[in-house]
């Protein structure tokens, strides 16, 4: 028996040469204008080999060794031939036989497909019964894979868990490297093989919950020892209107925070009655007070009071949340150096963290408000993605959202989005933070349960990846904010 590999090929052939080979076999042009994406979909370094993987080599490689099977079966007039994919054996008693095949074989590939046998990936050995030869096999009555095999592919499984836990590929990545192995897997007999490769599936199509707690306690170490680099300890002035519970919760939070990384937080509270013009009065005394770096106004203010007004007060260089006439311009302009909102700054965080990508992807925002909607919107859309912002007037929000790719509702409105609103794959982001009367429950809001813009249970069977209320968004918000203390204070 002959058997012989030529993946080899695959992997390392620089794209343009692979894409320009096949060029020259295939004349439908459809089919060549899918290859070329498929090709170019892949991120490589220039003459560098593709990272094509099982299934993707295996599709070149049907297309490109037809030639091999025609020069096989009709030239060398070999009777027992099998090939799959990139694999092929030759059936002969005759060794002297096999032996001056591998040379026509290798002389036609050289000179009519430019492939290169490699001498290690040609091997002449005796077919035991029960014995597979090609280390998977598709034929009518036999499909089976060697035990070698099968372990190497779990563990390069294994192998891709464990980069997946370590946030060195994405769940996407994962789904994929999973995927080109277990289409061959699958056909393997044996409960345990079948334990196995149930445990794998549903590893991977779980839904991945972006845990916003755990992506702040692991930046903390990060900020705490920037901020101790600082030459002053960095002080961040709250202006509260009124005694809003949720606002004095929220102010507490940050302050807690603000003890763990090292840094300082003055409250200024002004009561409900108070003046637009008291308002920004207080704003202007934090902007000439030297002590203090960083300054935000807690919304939301009472109705009477411009908001707009009181917040464009702000010295643009102590703007801690970025939404002063300034700040908002450098970041719709897409900046590098533009300080974003501390909730669309913790989005960002949470999302390179476990590596999902914007580029090319269709982003449905819903919700238009200055404080989160729309710098969410425009952050997103110098990310390069595709991005429909939706609001109260939208006709038909169900059929927007099934669009998305990646669905960021920051609506206001408790449970808005349910499971008609979002199709299966999607990255749902819920930044609502909405009370709702039930058990206690102590975390963003002490004493109240929260629950936010999507409702969670339902909509979490579909979703590839979705944020929880409360310990989503809610955390990232606050690390985003003193991530931006830290920064007016560089």
């Amino acid at each position: 028996m002959l058997k012989c590999d030529i993946r080899k090929f695959f992997d390392s052939i620089d794209h343009r040469i692979l894409f320009t080979l096949i060029s020259n076999k295939v004349s439908d042009q459809k089919l060549l204008d899918f290859i070329y994406q498929i090709i170019d979909s892949f991120h490589h370094a220039p003459s560098k080999g593709l990272p094509l993987g099982n299934v993707t080599s295996q599709l070149f490689a049907n297309i490109y060794m037809n030639e091999l099977d025609q020069f096989i079966k009709h030239k060398l007039k070999v009777k027992y031939y099998i090939r799959y994919c990139d694999d092929f054996v030759i059936l002969n008693a005759d060794r002297a036989v096999l032996e001056k095949s591998i040379e026509a074989i290798r002389k036609f590939l050289s000179k009519e497909l430019l492939l290169y046998l490699h001498p290690r990936k040609v091997e002449i050995r005796k077919l035991r019964q029960g014995t597979d030869f090609l280390g998977y096999v598709s034929l009518p009555h036999y499909r089976v894979l060697r035990t070698k095999t099968k372990k190497r592919m779990f563990r390069k499984i294994r192998d891709a868990k464990k980069r997946l836990d370590a946030r060195l590929i994405s769940d996407s990545q994962f789904k994929q490297i999973l995927a080109s192995y277990m289409g061959m897997l699958s056909h393997c007999r044996g409960r345990e093989i079948e334990r196995r490769l149930s445990a794998c599936y549903s590893q991977a199509m779980s839904t991945l919950i972006l845990d916003g707690r755990a992506v702040r306690d692991a930046a903390i170490p990060a900020l705490t020892a920037r901020i101790k680099g600082l030459l002053h300890k960095p002080v961040l002035a709250i202006i509260q209107v009124g005694d809003r519970p949720d606002s004095t919760a929220f102010i507490k939070a940050k302050s807690s925070f603000a003890e763990k990384v090292g840094a300082k937080t003055k409250h200024v509270h002004l009561p409900e009655s108070a003046l637009q013009a008291e308002v920004i009065k207080a704003v202007q005394e934090c902007n000439a007070d030297p002590k203090i770096h960083g300054i935000i106004v807690q919304l939301p203010l009472p109705l009477e009071i411009d908001q707009e007004a009181v917040i464009d007060a702000i010295d643009p260089h102590k703007d801690a949340d970025a939404l002063t006439s300034s700040s908002v311009k450098r970041w719709l302009e897409g900046r590098e150096d533009a300080l974003l909102p501390a909730t669309t700054r913790g989005v960002k965080e949470l999302l390179e963290y476990y590596k999902i990508e914007l580029f090319n992807k269709h982003v449905v925002v819903v919700g238009r408000s200055m404080l989160v909607g729309k710098p969410l919107a425009a952050f997103v859309l110098n990310e390069n993605a595709t991005v429909t912002v939706c609001h109260s007037k939208t006709l038909d929000l169900t059929d927007e959202t099934k669009k998305a790719d990646v669905l960021i509702v920051a609506a206001g409105r408790p449970e808005l989005i349910g499971a008609g609103h979002v199709r299966e794959g999607t990255v749902v982001i819920d930044v609502g933070i909405n009370t709702a009367k039930s058990e206690k429950l102590e975390d963003e809001l002490p004493g109240k349960k929260l629950v936010g813009d999507v409702d969670f249970e339902v909509v979490k069977s579909l979703a590839s990846a979705i944020t929880p209320v409360p310990g989503g968004v809610g955390p990232m918000t606050v690390l985003g904010l003193f991530e931006n203390l830290a920064d007016l204070c560089s």
